[in-house]
């Protein structure tokens, strides 16, 4: 008879998972996380969906290339990834919906929890090797630098105070 306490837990009697072992945040930060991601996600999202610019987004590769490569660069090559309670949908249909990223709060807050340092590594990258955060910011320097090349600006400012 398995305990009412492994029943609860979901945890199969006799057995614990090995990667649920305090790799894990606070349930408090875990909420602050999903939270600015979904924040990332949603202004990610503005940027390709094609209604929210004249000419339906004709003119938006010069800024959505690179984003869209550090996107695949993270989340694999495939059109539909799920990482951790991350997904990433490179498909037509969520380009029109405005869903590219998107994020099911309740299984990434639960990663986080449980496997904080598989989406640490994911999102800050592990040893000399970027995450997705940097290659965001490698792009979005990458789109600025595009953008301002297309109309004949020099400079380029962004803001990476976190």
């Amino acid at each position: 008879m398995t305990p009412v306490f492994l029943q609860r837990s979901s945890c199969p009697e006799g057995r614990i998972d090995p990667e649920a072992v305090s790799n894990g945040i606070s349930r408090r930060r875990s909420y602050e996380i999903a939270d600015a991601a979904a924040a990332v996600f949603e202004q990610m999202n503005h940027l390709f969906r094609d209604s929210n610019f004249l000419g339906k987004g004709e003119n938006a590769g010069l800024f959505r290339s690179p984003l869209e490569t550090a996107m695949r660069s993270a989340f694999g090559v495939e059109n539909h990834n799920d990482f951790l309670g991350m997904r990433f949908d490179a498909s037509a249909n969520a380009r029109a919906r405005g869903d590219l990223l998107t994020i099911d709060r309740r299984e990434l807050t639960s990663n986080l929890q449980r496997r904080g340092k598989q989406v640490r590594d994911f999102l800050a990258g592990s040893d000399s090797q970027g995450g997705f955060v940097q290659g965001l910011l490698v792009a979005a320097r990458q789109a600025l630098q595009s953008v301002n090349g297309t109309l004949g600006l020099s400079g380029t400012f962004l803001d990476t105070y976190a």
